[in-house]
């Protein structure tokens, strides 16, 4: 845009606009007013009661609590309107023109009165002084003799506002006064000018005019009355600031509004402007176009400057013809300015237009040029389904008419696809599907799309068309997905299906297609309903198939030979003959085809198969065969590779990349295995190659003769066959019977699998026939057709055979004996190179010196000695050459130990190198979201040993699912395992009945059996199968004495057995014969009273959660014998005494251990393995406990039987199914264990994964998660922790495991919560409560085999539970339909049962929300702490850190010496000791855990202590004895703990048996202080009054350490024992001294003893509601508060303004002078909490004013929004402190606070509050459409020593009315409306950079203060000085 001017006298402004209409403006005329000496009385302005000069402008209805000043004499009293607006916009104006005007703001003011004054021909000026209480007289004044002081006062602000000039920077503002308005009348401000009298001055005045006002009345107003009849000759024109009014009536109106009404002449067309008449005076100067043509002269810009084209720059100047008005007379008063010209803009349309240049082209014309800036947003890509293609066209081939007849006709073969119904029914089926297609749209509500290709069919037969085409398609809306399709049903939110039918007519000429009809249908779920079909969920695609079924019924009634595709009928039948395949051709490459979804890749694979004979080094076998196949294996880079005749185990194994599957042998016969490369790419797409993984393999069936393998990966599914067929001398039934088998196999696969088979057939090709065999030359044998029927029926070929079987025979075995010599040893691991090999080759060699070096010293020495016996003779044997040799040897040995320790240490340090630097490679090529499975498995050839033997053998991938078929694909074995371990609760269960009978006051006992070898003591023919013979089957019945019906049920589970091809049935039989023995014996038990009984129930049953309305109210019992779970049980019983319970317990293991031996099981009864646990309480507990744990007993429980006795062992706790059983119930044993366990597992790897710096923190601790946290957590789901140690030392032992993932965790202190925030785990209680959510959604999965009864009866798990339902209920109520489990807790229980991995995905993200929760909380923590502690180190508080308050409640404890009260006994025996190394006195009277006087056993220190302090005669007997002994190690000791851990509880202090020693003698039983109560004695022998003797006690007390207990009883000793001789000697009389002693043992005489609360170390480390309650109450001392003091010395000559977010080293350093930023709005907007019409998933409130940080239950993406907003905020808020700290500046912005109280604010934060009220911060609101935004925008700016930013704001400002409009709900684009709200109009960007600096220039400079080059690069980077082409979303998480 181009703007020009000249300030030459009467040359013409011109203006170029790109609007079509701009408001003329005119010169206003100098107004005076009546002098002031002409009025007749003073007239005074009241302000209201109380009122006072001040910055506010009171009204009547804001009155301030003051007084209300007195009246001078003759004040008249007004009374005020409507008058606040006015001022509050006129003090705006004066704050922002005063400073040039000295003070004063001179103001237009016009009056009106309705009634008395309608009209005001002339404005009155009045000077408006700085004292704002003086604008109201001044104002009324001017009117003086108008106004009616007994009338209401109104003030106006005229708007728009008149202006003297077009150029007037600060034009006067023009205020109406009005009296009497009438709501039917308006008073308005007139500007009349006519273009016919150009020196006239424009007409200025105000009238009433009727409401609403018109046309005719205005120009009535005009005084052009006279002239409406002369409308043809005249245009005239009425302006509203920059709009004209084209209608007729002016209903927006109101009192003060500006109107400019125009005359223009017709009869003026010409093309310039009119030269000024002669009487135009110089000193009027008029903008307002007064003549000129009605449509604007187009000109150009070639047309107005007198320069070059050449100089012009058209790509900056715009060359398109624009409208001009050319203004006569202008004068210029100064040069427009950067504000000027934004202002001008703004006025032009262009809000947000920042001044790029401004040139100057010619004397007084300048070009401007400058940036229109639009706030564009991303624009998001829709994507858009793809228009399916119409099915491709064919013409029927053959007759029309009906497809079935009734024929007698029967197929001649057996290409037969049987109905199954009789030809009755099938006739009957014909006539049911008549007239139930829709036909009339009318009454349907079809989309206009749908109306306009409806186009119906005349005719519904279908014969009339060539062919038929049913579209179906399904459609769910269910009201809860995951409820039961039954309730949606019930609730009309049912699943629906519809298919439509068309018709299609193909002819040469025309291509029809109508519609014969539609129907829609619900979906039926009712199992009773005769239309159901099998719909048991709720989804479309469910409801789709629905859609099919029926449609196909439908096509199928109509009886029609339309082109369908369906074979002939027949009689029996569908007749569906051996169709006629195309011509053979050669298989191509396979190579997958580019489209929409898929990319083109190229698959190389190779395969090879060998009989090798043998793979062990056997008789017959070669050493080193199994590597030389290996490496010729890998040499021939062959994917595949199928062996045969291996009799090696079962195998599964990686070794060098080549993974090996083995199906085992057959008593060392046969074997087949399958290689595979892993090193070899299978498929490349593109340039990158995909390589197979063991996961991807899956084994279907394994015998000795056939492995069947199915491969799947994301790009090839493929099925191979690795078989050895019997050869010829097998009988041909045989050989028929495994080909039989061998093509079955072959043949279960889909139909988009590839098969590979590679086989040693023992058969000859064949002869060529080009179909099968390509080659000459092949014989044929026995096996022939055999084999060549298997590749016909498979569409298998053989491949081109290079050389015959004999050759390759005979060249292996010449590779082994002469080719193929040793290998040379190499590395197993990539990580060694061949610098790394030599050293540890190096290594080796000196360790093997060593070893030769040892040997051959020790033979040396035996050479000697049996040389010297040999030397009986006179010759004597010379030993100087022996220790001159050893000598030698002794130091080779030290020069090869040096070396060997040198290479070993540099081997070492390279190796660990090494490793880490193979690992950051391994892990650079994973994105952050790769499981920690995959990561473990990629480390794993770094972490794991590379000998074979030391490798843990992997099982074969081969698992049966539970219908016993063996399990397709990776992924339905993976839930296989998963479900068949998800029902292993019996730990559970034995918990539950150990605390449930416990509660009930019952005595418990369990017996443990453990069985040897149980799987192996079945009869050996059942367990390696082939049970033909009925001689082996009487053997077994004779040995077990089974019966007829249990042989008979046995011969059923066989032949189930021999169903499934179970390949060894030890485990099937196991489980057959002890069920049969578990019946048994619960009906042995069942008479003898041992077997106990559960309440039968339905469901989970506890108090406060309403029950699951199927679970019916039962009142029968079960049986309960004990959980069992494959070969371990647990047979549980109670008994109400202990004798009971031992007597259960002991017929209980007699009749378990001799029916285990009839079914020929052996109970192992070594100790740890069948054992008994009996828990006795009540009376007679003690005494049994003694019998089974007492010192002289065995701990074992006699079981007579018939031959003998036999003892099974008692204990107090045994590990069951992996978890431990304590007899106390305590689960803090079972956390040891699981620690130490964890912890073993955590050392395992700490260095390679755990605490390795080269992983990130986050994928380490998903690592721990998976590896180690699992190995703790497991069976905690039936832990209660009811004890707060327990819960204490879990809590605590987690958190040490946690910290270890940290840097440097032994040396920087990390608080629960910072590790918890760090490492993104869950916390403790919550990881548990997840625990016991998943394992009840496991027990509801299998609800019919569990004992809800007993779990019921343990009240404390199932109140867990509740706890745990009404937790996740809490974190998910806002984000999931859940209802309250406490009412509907239906609804959960069919989650739990109908959909499991929905159930597992709740839990989890309840987990997520609870973590996010706590995080964010930490994370509002820590920034406030911060932030106080800065402030408070900067002593700018008042206050001190909060202190903790502990009340101090019961007995007084205290120290007399330090005078400190204390809560307990024990936290002041703990002061004593730490303190002043005070001991309890007792400690010194034993050394061991019995009593030195009563002679009983307690087992540990600390509980002989305790019997010491209470037993008074046990105490002072010992010490008469006068024999102290050195204490023995105290409570909390690991001595004591090791005591206690023995103990566990077991035993009751045993008596002792021997003689009692007497009482002492010789010493006196004290329990008082003696050297205080000789102390005070003799210091009171010199006190001469009272007050002496007082503080004779109070100093004792203070120098000598004791306790108040201590001292009290001390005092209490010297009055009990002073006799009146020791008082007559003290210098006060003896009442005197014992008043003295007796009030001082009172607690009222010590204060410290009398405080109620005791004060903890103040710290800001404190929770969030106590740091927000000191802001609260800090912001209220503002009166008391100072600035801040010890402001560093300044920065330095390089100082950076950062806006937004940068680094707190820099500000601290003070290389950082200022920070512009605020936190993100869009979670604090006011826009949330209005509806959105037409959008269902508008933005939520996530902010309320209880909840300022966040609403306590919001959805994961909400929470990620509130935490990054909240992280944000508390960044830019600790900048803005540390800056207001060291002396610099900062802005934050942030819009406004809203008018409601129920919003929410940062500004109402007490954070805020707190900094609001420090010096040098102040708060500025603005609303940003004063500068340049739309909509109004109300903005807060929170300033820190930035004093001058108010000014420079108003100057920047570029208009004075404020948009219309807001910004809520989406936009045309559908992104959201606030979003260009965060940017900022320029103007304001102007302002505040011009405010920052004029704050900067007055910060103080310190040379000393340099930037490191490496931050001045960084902020380089940052800087940016462009627009970007759009703005971010408000939230991109």
């Amino acid at each position: 845009m181009n703007i020009g001017y000249s300030s030459q006298d009467n040359e013409d402004i011109v203006m170029m606009l790109q609007q079509p209409h701009v408001r003329p403006t005119g010169e206003q005329v100098a107004h005076t007013h009546r002098p002031w000496g002409q009025q007749t009385r003073p007239l005074q302005c009241k302000l209201p009661e109380g009122g006072v000069a001040s910055d506010r402008i009171y009204t009547t209805d804001q009155q301030p609590d003051q007084q209300p000043p007195e009246h001078p004499e003759g004040f008249i009293e007004l009374r005020l309107g409507d008058v606040n607006q006015c001022l509050t916009e006129l003090r705006g104006i004066w704050e922002h023109q005063t400073i040039e005007a000295e003070g004063h703001l001179q103001v237009m003011t016009w009056y009106a009165d309705t009634e008395r004054w309608p009209r005001c021909p002339e404005a009155r000026a009045v000077q408006l002084p700085s004292d704002l209480s003086q604008w109201m007289t001044r104002l009324i004044e001017a009117w003086d003799d108008r106004a009616d002081p007994d009338e209401v006062f109104h003030l106006h602000m005229i708007q728009p506002q008149p202006q003297t000039t077009f150029w007037e920077d600060h034009p006067a503002p023009h205020v109406l006064v009005i009296q009497q308005p009438m709501p039917d009348r308006r008073s308005l401000h007139f500007t009349a000018s006519n273009t016919e009298r150009s020196t006239s001055q424009p007409l200025q005045f105000v009238d009433t005019l009727a409401h609403p006002a018109t046309q005719s009345s205005v120009l009535q107003a005009a005084g052009w009355d006279d002239q409406l009849g002369l409308l043809h000759h005249i245009q005239y024109e009425i302006w509203w600031g920059n709009d004209i009014i084209m209608q007729e009536g002016f209903a927006h109106l109101r009192n003060g509004n500006a109107l400019t009404v125009i005359a223009r002449h017709l009869d003026d067309n010409s093309p310039h402007s009119s030269i000024a008449s002669a009487d135009a005076t110089e000193n009027h100067v008029s903008l307002l176009q007064i003549q000129a043509v009605r449509q604007p002269v187009q000109l150009t810009l070639e047309n107005l400057l007198p320069i070059e084209e050449e100089e012009i720059d058209y790509q900056t100047a715009e060359t398109a013809t624009v409208a001009i008005r050319l203004i006569k007379g202008a004068e210029i008063a100064k040069v427009m300015t950067e504000v000027d010209l934004m202002s001008f803009l703004y006025d032009c349309g262009y809000w947000r237009a920042p001044i790029q240049s401004v040139e100057s082209l010619a004397p007084g014309l300048f070009r401007v040029q400058f940036l229109n800036v639009q706030v564009q947003q991303v624009q998001h890509t829709i994507c858009s389904r793809a228009k399916p293609a119409w099915p491709v066209c064919t013409h029927l081939i053959g007759a029309r008419g009906p497809y079935f007849t009734p024929t007698t006709d029967v197929a001649g073969d057996d290409c037969v696809i049987g109905l199954g119904i009789a030809l009755y029914d099938f006739m009957k089926l014909f006539t049911s599907a008549d007239d139930i297609l829709c036909r009339d749209p009318a009454g349907h509500d079809f989309p206009e799309v749908t109306k306009a290709a409806l186009k119906m069919s005349a005719s519904t037969c279908l014969d009339d068309y060539d062919r038929i085409i049913v579209y179906t398609d399904g459609s769910s809306k269910a009201k809860d997905r995951h409820g039961p399709p039954i309730w949606n049903d019930e609730q009309g939110h049912g699943d629906s299906w519809a298919f439509v039918v068309v018709g299609e007519t193909l002819t040469d000429e025309e291509h029809k297609v109508e519609v014969l009809g539609w129907t829609t249908q619900p979906v039926i779920y009712d199992h009773q309903s005769d239309h159901f079909i099998g719909a048991d969920g709720i989804g479309s695609y469910l409801a789709e198939r629905e859609a099919l079924a029926w449609a196909a019924m439908w096509r199928l009634a109509q009886n029609s030979r339309v082109a369908d595709g369906l074979p002939p009928l027949c009689a029996n039948g569908l007749h569906a003959p051996t169709p006629q395949l195309p011509p053979l051709s050669k298989p191509k490459r396979c190579t997958v085809q580019a489209n929409s979804s898929h990319r083109a890749g190229n698959f190389h694979l190779s395969a090879g198969t060998a009989n090798v004979t043998s793979l062990y080094n056997g008789p017959w076998g070669h050493a080193g065969k199994t590597d030389y196949l290996r490496q010729q294996f890998i040499s021939h880079n062959l994917n595949f590779l199928g062996l045969q005749e291996t009799p090696a185990p079962e195998t599964f194994g990686q070794v060098d990349g080549v993974l090996r599957l083995g199906s085992g042998s057959a008593k060392g016969h046969y074997g087949t295995e399958l290689w595979a490369n892993l090193k070899i790419p299978y498929v490349w797409i593109g340039r990158q190659a995909h390589y197979l993984k063991p996961k991807d393999f899956q084994v279907l069936h394994r015998d000795p003769r056939m492995l069947a393998v199915q491969i799947e990966t994301p790009y090839m599914k493929l099925k191979i066959l690795v078989g050895h067929a019997p050869h010829c001398g097998h009988s041909l039934q045989e050989r028929e019977q495994w080909w039989h088998t061998f093509s079955n196999h072959a043949r279960l696969r889909h139909g988009y699998e590839r098969l590979l088979v590679l086989m040693d057939a023992n058969a000859d090709p064949g002869p060529r026939d080009d179909y099968v065999v390509f080659k000459d030359g092949f014989l044929s044998n026995e096996n022939t057709p055999l084999l060549q029927d298997f590749l016909t029926e498979h569409d298998l070929c053989l491949p081109d055979i290079e050389s015959h079987v004999d050759e390759f025979n005979h060249h292996l075995l010449h590779g082994v004996a002469n080719h193929c010599p040793q290998p040379q040893r190499a590395p197993k691991k990539p990580i060694f190179t061949a610098e790394l090999w030599q050293l540890r080759e190096t290594k080796l060699a000196t360790k093997k010196a060593l070893k030769d070096i040892s040997k051959r010293q020790k033979q040396e020495m035996l050479l000697f000695c049996f040389s010297a016996l040999r030397s009986r003779t006179a010759i004597s044997v010379d030993g100087g050459f022996f220790w001159q040799y050893d000598t030698w040897l002794l130091c080779s040995r030290v020069r090869a130990y040096c070396k060997f320790h040198c290479s070993a240490n540099q081997l070492r340090g390279r190796l660990q190198h090494a490793k880490y630097g193979q690992l950051k490679d391994i892990l650079s090529g994973m994105t952050a979201t790769t499981p920690a499975a995959n990561i473990l498995h990629e480390v794993k050839n770094l972490i794991g040993p590379t000998n074979l033997k030391k490798v843990k053998a992997t099982t074969l991938p081969y698992v049966r699912n539970h219908q016993g078929q063996v399990c397709q694909s990776p992924t339905e074995a993976l839930d296989t395992w998963i479900s068949f371990f998800q029902t292993m609760e019996g730990v559970h269960q034995a918990r539950a009945y150990l605390r449930s009978r416990k509660q009930q006051g019952l005595n418990v006992g369990m017996v443990f059996l453990d069985l040897c070898e149980a799987f192996y003591r079945i009869v050996r023919e059942m367990a390696m199968g082939g049970i033909t013979s009925d001689e082996t089957i009487a053997r077994m019945r004779q040995r077990l004495k089974l019966g007829q019906d249990t042989m008979r049920e046995l011969y059923q589970h066989l032949d189930k057995a021999s169903a499934i091809e179970r390949d060894c049935w030890a485990d099937f039989i196991f489980s057959f014969l002890w069920a049969r023995l578990l019946h048994e014996l619960a009906d042995e038990l069942k008479p003898l009273d041992i077997l106990d009984s559960i309440p039968q129930h339905g469901g989970l049953r506890c108090e406060g959660i309403a029950a699951d309305p199927e679970d019916t109210e039962m009142t029968g019992r079960d049986d309960y014998l004990g959980p069992t779970w494959m070969d371990d049980s647990c047979f549980c019983f109670a008994a109400t005494d202990p004798l009971t319970l031992e007597r259960k317990a002991a017929n209980l293991c007699g009749l378990l251990i001799q029916r285990s031996q009839s079914y020929a099981m052996t109970p192992n009864l070594q100790p740890g393995k069948t054992a008994a646990l009996l828990v006795f309480q009540g009376h007679g507990a003690a005494a049994a406990r003694k019998r089974f744990f007492g010192p002289q007993t065995d701990s074992s429980l006699p079981v007579l039987l018939e031959g003998g006795v036999q003892r099974v062992q008692v204990v107090a706790s045994y590990v069951h199914l992996g978890s431990l059983l304590h007899h106390r119930g305590d689960m803090r044993q079972e956390a040891r264990r699981r620690f130490s366990i964890a912890q073993g597992a955590f050392q395992h790897h700490r260095k390679v994964l755990y605490q390795n710096k080269q992983l990130p923190l986050q994928r380490r601790a998903e690592l721990f998660r998976t590896l180690i946290l699992s190995k703790f957590v497991y069976g905690c789901d039936s832990w209660t922790l009811m004890e707060k140690h327990t819960r204490h030392y879990v809590h605590t032992s987690l958190m040490k495991l946690y910290r270890r993932l940290l840097p440097q965790a032994y040396i920087k202190l990390y608080s629960d919560e910072e590790v918890l925030q760090l490492t993104g785990l869950s916390d403790p209680s919550d990881l548990f409560r997840q625990q016991r959510l998943r394992h009840l959604g496991a027990l509801y999965s299998c609800s019919d085999s569990v004992p809800w009864g007993l779990l019921n009866a343990d009240t404390e798990w199932t109140q867990l539970v509740r706890s745990d339902l009404e937790w996740m209920w809490y974190q998910l109520r806002s984000s999931s339909k859940l209802p309250d489990p406490h009412h509907h807790f239906g609804a959960w229980v069919s989650l739990m049962k109908d959909h499991r991995r929905y159930w597992k995905k709740l839990v989890r993200r309840a987990g997520d929300h609870a973590a996010a929760q706590r995080d964010n909380l930490f994370s509002v923590t820590q920034f406030h702490r911060a932030i106080l502690q800065q402030l408070h180190q900067a002593q700018c508080l008042v206050q001190g850190p909060p202190s903790e308050v502990r009340t101090l409640a019961g007995p007084a404890y205290g120290c007399m010496q330090c005078q400190r009260k204390f809560a307990s006994r024990g936290g002041c025996g703990a002061h004593m000791f730490r303190a002043h190394g005070h001991i309890h006195p007792v400690r010194r009277l034993f050394d061991t855990t019995q009593c030195g006087c009563c002679l009983r056993e307690f087992h540990s220190y600390g509980r002989l202590k305790a019997h010491l302090i209470r037993a008074d005669y046990c105490r002072h007997s010992l010490q008469r004895r006068n024999h102290y002994v050195v204490p023995a190690a105290g409570i909390g000791s690991s001595e004591n703990d090791h005591q206690e851990r023995i103990l566990d509880g077991l035993l009751p202090p045993l008596p002792g048996h021997g003689p009692h020693l007497p009482q002492g003698r010789h010493g006196v039983a004290l329990d008082y202080n003696l050297i205080i109560f000789e102390e005070i004695y003799m210091r009171m022998l010199e006190v001469t009054s009272v007050a002496e003797g007082e503080a004779v006690l109070r100093a004792v007390a203070s120098e000598i350490p004791t306790t108040w207990e201590d001292f009290r009883q001390t005092l209490q000793a010297l009055v009990r024992e002073a006799t009146p001789e020791d008082t007559a000697v003290l210098g006060i009389s003896a009442e005197d001294f014992f008043g003295i002693l007796r009030r001082f043992s009172l607690e009222a005489q010590w204060s410290f003893l009398c405080e109620e609360t005791e004060i903890v170390t103040e710290h800001w480390h404190r929770e969030l509601h106590v740091l927000e309650d000191f802001c609260t109450t800090e912001a209220q001392t503002t009166h008391s508060r100072q600035g801040h003091a010890g402001v560093p010395r300044g920065f330095g000559a390089v100082r950076y303004v950062l806006h937004a977010f940068s680094g707190r080293r820099a500000i601290h350093a003070r290389w950082v002078v200022a920070i512009i930023g605020g936190p993100p709005c869009e979670t604090w907007s006011q826009a949330r909490e209005r509806s959105i019409a037409d959008h269902a998933f508008a933005p939520r409130v996530l902010r309320v004013p209880e909840t300022p940080w966040g609403h306590p239950s919001l959805r994961l993406k909400e929470l990620r929004q509130i935490r990054v907003g909240n992280d944000l905020m508390g960044f830019i808020l600790e900048a803005v402190v540390m800056l207001y700290c060291v002396g610099g500046v900062a802005a934050l912005e942030h819009p406004a606070a809203p008018t409601s109280e129920e919003s929410v604010s940062i500004w109402r934060t007490p954070i805020l509050a707190l900094l609001l009220s420090l010096p040098g911060i102040e708060l500025v609101s603005l609303a940003q459409g004063l500068w340049g935004a739309n909509p109004p925008s109300s903005t807060s700016f929170l300033l820190v020593n930035a004093p001058d930013m108010r000014q420079a704001l108003r100057k920047w400002q570029i208009t004075r009315e404020l948009p219309k409009g807001i910004s809520i709900g989406r936009d045309q684009a559908g992104g959201w409306s606030t979003s260009v709200l965060k940017e900022y109009p320029p103007s304001l960007n102007g302002g505040l950079a011009e405010g920052i600096l004029a704050a900067i220039g007055q910060c103080a400079s310190d040379p000393s203060v340099t930037v490191p080059i490496s931050f001045a690069d960084r902020c380089a980077s940052m800087m940016c000085a462009e627009y970007g082409e759009h703005i971010g979303p408000d939230y991109a998480g």
